[in-house]
């Protein structure tokens, strides 16, 4: 497998797939995945599913090719984007359920 070493992996990565900015899609992927996930399945579980999804991904980056010969390889920075999108979706959660929850 194939890692990017840290000093390669660009956070300011223009290789996105809808958007401008790779590390930008990846942290409001995790986000946006972990709100939407959090109105289906419980707060425990929806952390482990798309953290899960984020490790998988990323794995497939490091062992199968994206043009047929190169390998994009294992991104820690697409990882970290992924969970502050978490953490980000995990304050906002937060602060909704006490709002809900003092009502």
């Amino acid at each position: 497998m194939k890692f990017l070493k840290w000093s390669d992996d660009n956070f300011r990565s223009t290789q996105g797939s809808y958007l401008a900015y790779d590390k930008l899609e990846h942290f409001l992927l995790g986000f946006l995945g972990l709100c939407v996930t959090l109105f289906f399945f419980d707060f425990l579980s929806s952390i482990i599913v798309w953290l899960s999804l984020g490790i998988a991904w990323e794995i497939k980056d490091g062992l199968l090719t994206y043009d047929g010969k190169n390998v994009q390889g294992f991104s820690w920075g697409d990882l970290i984007a992924d969970c502050l999108g978490f953490v980000l979706a995990i304050i906002l959660y937060t602060i909704i359920n006490r709002i809900y929850l003092h009502f």
